[in-house]
């Protein structure tokens, strides 16, 4: 065999020629001319690729394989996913069926019936003082100089000479309408003039629950300040997130006015033996809308229960709430008597 080195004319490029040495001369000049054909026809292709470069440098597709594809459009190019286009079909489909959902042509849409109703503004601020109320100078200026307050709201007017009196009550207000002073001023001013006075070793006199532990730092914070006129009241709380030692150590001590959540005060009514609901004279459940929600019902009907069966005299009952709901009545049936 021999080769041949041939130079195209008009080509940079080298073209090698393989042929036998017993081949006829007019048959080596078919196979030159064959592969000279060759090295035109990639030089041209060459050509209108660049020809056709974008202007930002980068060259288009490659015509020749698009001219050979062209008549074969299911032959996917080099690394396609054919499952890819499958699944961008299917979502064009399926978006094109739901499309029908938001033509108001093919649904019967009943109407709809919105009933006119108006909002009721209950008030909150009254024109009377607590100083028209039958209060004890001290804690009248307690609320004056401590709590910056001499003037009642609507909810406390109408609650605080009722609970003076003696009945049970059930308190429905909107949330910051003062229910927290509509029950603590008539607790303080009961306890504060019992005779002969009672002291921190007398025991629980006032328990009130509350559902959160937030809750129960703010209402102990109220009696707290409402007692610092009278001095041997004492006010202490329960809830979780406390130390349950340093709780029993302040149930030993003694005290008057407890605030309490009710997980927390059956837990200590189960394991603590200081703990002596025997004396209560006041029962409030604040925010008892709220402690049902949470599914506190058992709990505080296990707390009523026992007040109620260790108390030689039933305690005086109230019960706050923000809202009346069907739970709210029935917890009142049990545990209100004759409530104003």
């Amino acid at each position: 065999m021999h080769l041949m080195e041939s130079m195209d004319t008009n080509s940079d490029s080298l073209i090698l020629n393989i042929f036998h040495s017993n081949e006829s001369p007019n048959k080596k000049a078919k196979l030159r001319q064959k592969v000279q054909k060759k090295a035109i026809h990639k030089k041209n292709t060459d050509n209108s690729a660049e020809d056709n470069a974008d202007t930002d440098g980068r060259t288009s597709p490659d015509r020749s394989w698009m001219d050979r594809t062209s008549s074969r459009p299911d032959r996917r190019p080099p690394g396609g996913d054919r499952r890819a286009d499958k699944r961008a079909d299917n979502r064009f489909s399926y978006a094109k069926l739901n499309s029908r959902l938001f033509d108001s042509a093919s649904q019967d849409v009943p109407p709809i019936h919105i009933v006119d109703t108006k909002s009721r503004v209950e008030p909150v601020f009254s024109s009377h003082n607590y100083s028209e109320l039958s209060l004890h100078p001290y804690l009248v200026k307690c609320l004056s100089d401590r709590l910056s307050i001499s003037e009642t709201t609507s909810v406390q007017q109408n609650s605080i000479p009722a609970l003076m009196s003696g009945s049970d009550a059930l308190i429905k207000s909107m949330t910051g309408s003062g229910k927290t002073l509509a029950f603590a001023v008539p607790v303080v001013q009961d306890l504060q003039s019992l005779a002969p006075p009672i002291g921190r070793s007398d025991g629980v006199h006032a328990l009130v629950i509350v559902p959160t532990r937030e809750l129960a730092l703010q209402c102990y914070e109220c009696f707290s300040v409402l007692c610092q006129s009278f001095k041997r009241l004492v006010t202490g709380y329960l809830c979780g997130g406390e130390k349950k030692k340093s709780e029993k150590a302040r149930i030993r001590k003694g005290i008057n006015i407890l605030v309490t959540t009710p997980g927390r005060l059956l837990d200590h009514m189960q394991s603590t033996g200081n703990l002596r609901l025997n004396r209560v004279k006041w029962f409030v459940v604040d925010e008892a809308d709220r402690l049902l929600e949470a599914g506190f019902e058992e709990s505080v009907k296990k707390v009523m229960d026992h007040l109620y069966s260790v108390c030689t005299v039933r305690p005086q009952t109230v019960l706050l709430s923000a809202t009346l709901t069907p739970g709210v009545e029935r917890l009142a049936g049990m545990s209100l008597n004759e409530p104003q």
